[in-house]
């Protein structure tokens, strides 16, 4: 029996929250990490309580060994402990980005068990997702124990691995979208007056709120809500406009947009600048959503003010400098 559930080679962000998922499953005593000096590796081991090691003692007595450091540093890494790797008999975790299973294998040799692994920051609050694939010589039996080991940090789900750069672009990358989000939501609300500390957990918990009734047993089709609520139609206008390839600056823009939501110019006030455009637009849009005024019985005032923050979000999500996104 092998001394170390698992063992880390480098512990970086992704790899700690991982060897903290399976601290949590087998204990600290069956888990062992390895950084670039014995002094980062010791402070490291003591931050995730599990042990210190060699990465040839991680190799050579480790039933799972992770590899966690950076996919441009791996060959060197490997190469110098080419002895260490081939007597091994562990079942090696790969995390390392856009490295595939066949180059794996010719790092670590065509003999070994390897699981290629895509986890996502949201494993450091057992919150993440990992999307794993593995080669043909792992086993059922140690499939089921890679699973076991890393449950703590949330959702597991096998793809075939052509699929996994694509499915990376959404749940690795995606939280960085999602962040964008929630700080540009609160950004809105911070403006209209809400304390950051409140606008931001609103907008998380809202995020969090809209994903779990997603994935509950009442599923929501994104799309359908979003048309119920108006913002396709407002979504669909901004792509339209924005592919047309004009710019904030081009009062016209707005006008083509103001249109796009079936409201003339005429009833939106006069333009005297781009931003005016900009904001006419964005509070015409408000105005032929409908829904708003089921939530507030028709007192503008109140509509308003709650619309002002849905404008300034926006604009704020999709005007930050450097971003163009929808």
């Amino acid at each position: 029996m092998a001394s170390y559930e698992a063992g880390f080679i480098g512990a970086g962000n992704m790899g700690g929250a991982l060897a903290v998922a399976a601290v949590k499953q087998v204990g600290g005593a069956r888990v062992a990490v390895t950084c670039s000096t014995p002094e980062h590796t010791a402070s490291t081991a003591a931050r995730l309580d599990c042990r210190p090691e060699t990465a040839e003692n991680i190799l050579a007595n480790s039933r799972f060994v992770f590899l966690g450091v950076k996919p441009q540093a791996v060959s060197g890494v490997l190469a110098g402990l080419t002895e260490a790797v081939a007597s091994s008999e562990a079942v090696f975790v790969s995390m390392l980005a856009g490295v595939t299973l066949e180059r794996l294998a010719d790092l670590l040799g065509a003999d070994k068990k390897i699981i290629r692994i895509m986890p996502n920051t949201p494993c450091t609050v057992e919150e993440g997702l990992i999307l794993y694939a593995a080669n043909d010589r792992v086993s059922g039996e140690e499939l089921d124990a890679f699973r076991g080991l890393m449950r703590a940090a949330g959702v597991l789900d096998e793809l075939p691995e052509h699929l996994i750069d694509a499915a990376s672009a959404v749940s690795g990358c995606g939280p960085a979208y999602a962040y964008l989000f929630i700080e540009a939501l609160a950004d809105g609300g911070v403006k209209c007056g809400l304390p950051r500390s409140k606008a931001i957990r609103y907008a998380a918990q809202m995020l969090r709120g809209s994903a779990a009734l997603v994935t509950s047993s009442v599923p929501v089709h994104c799309r359908t809500a979003m048309e119920k609520l108006g913002l396709m139609k407002y979504f669909e206008s901004v792509t339209f406009a924005q592919e047309l390839g004009l710019e904030k600056k081009d009062k016209q823009l707005w006008l083509t947009v103001a249109r796009q939501l079936g409201v003339e110019p005429e009833s939106c006030t006069l333009f005297d600048d781009s931003l005016a455009a900009c904001r006419g637009a964005r509070s015409a849009k408000m105005r032929v959503v409908g829904v708003y005024d089921d939530f507030f019985a028709g007192d503008e005032k109140e509509m308003r003010a709650f619309c002002d923050v849905y404008i300034t979000g926006f604009e704020e999500l999709l005007w930050r400098p450097g971003t163009r996104t929808v």
